[in-house]
């Protein structure tokens, strides 16, 4: 699939229907008249990220298949892999819904968006702090060990010690997608839209690409990150 710089998006969202849930959830159009280039400087993103996102989506793997390849990687690829493709994404994300709930205001009413709101204000801040957490403690004695393993010599921190920050951080994998689950069901009850059909753009697209793509995160690090981690 040619995904050039120079592509016309409306090509791709007319060849690819998948690649259009992923531009709703950015607001863009799927017949706009624009590149790919273009497309990608109006979500923020950068053109690698945005590509790789698209590429994702148009390919419509399963978590289980896109981890597949990374089993055999490095945990230093990998880790870098996690904090470009998925920690850089999530908070791009997160930047996004912030500014689209003042929308829901307008076309639910304070009275029923603002529960709503808030439920997200307590999840968006769970999810950053879970990200710091991986970011200011397991991955740094990840990428240490890596290093000393290079070098022959010993790591500070053995498997066994990762195993208490790794136990709570997949249960935050678990329960934050447990909420994420529930809050885009009551958005999609509010707004009448059934789960599964195509969803407008806006506030309810952005909250399914995200439960997309933190399913495929969390997968890549309970079931390949944390299991060699504690496999030694």
């Amino acid at each position: 699939m040619d995904l050039s710089p120079n592509r016309i998006l409306a090509d791709v969202a007319r060849a690819q229907p998948d690649a259009r849930r992923f531009l709703s959830a950015w607001g863009i159009a799927p017949n706009a008249p624009i590149t790919l280039a273009e497309a990608a400087i109006t979500t923020g993103l950068s053109w690698d990220l945005f590509r790789e996102v698209l590429a994702d989506r148009i390919l419509g793997r399963s978590p289980a298949e896109i981890a597949e390849p990374w089993k055999a990687c490095s945990l230093l690829k990998l880790v870098r892999h996690l904090l470009f493709r998925h920690h850089e994404y999530t908070r791009a994300l997160l930047n996004r819904l912030d500014h689209l709930w003042d929308a829901e205001d307008n076309e639910l009413g304070h009275d029923q968006a603002e529960p709503l709101h808030e439920r997200y204000h307590h999840l968006a801040s769970d999810l950053e702090a879970h990200l710091a957490r991986e970011e200011t403690t397991l991955f740094p004695l990840i990428l240490e060990a890596e290093d000393l393993q290079r070098t022959g010599a010993r790591a500070a921190v053995t498997p066994k010690g990762m195993a208490h920050p790794i136990k709570i951080l997949r249960w935050e994998h678990s329960a934050k997608g447990d909420e994420l689950t529930n809050l885009r069901r009551m958005l999609e009850d509010l707004k009448s839209v059934p789960t599964g059909s195509a969803a407008p753009d806006g506030t309810l697209a952005a909250l399914r690409e995200l439960e997309l793509d933190l399913s495929t995160h969390a997968h890549l690090e309970d079931q390949i990150l944390f299991r060699r981690l504690e496999q030694g």
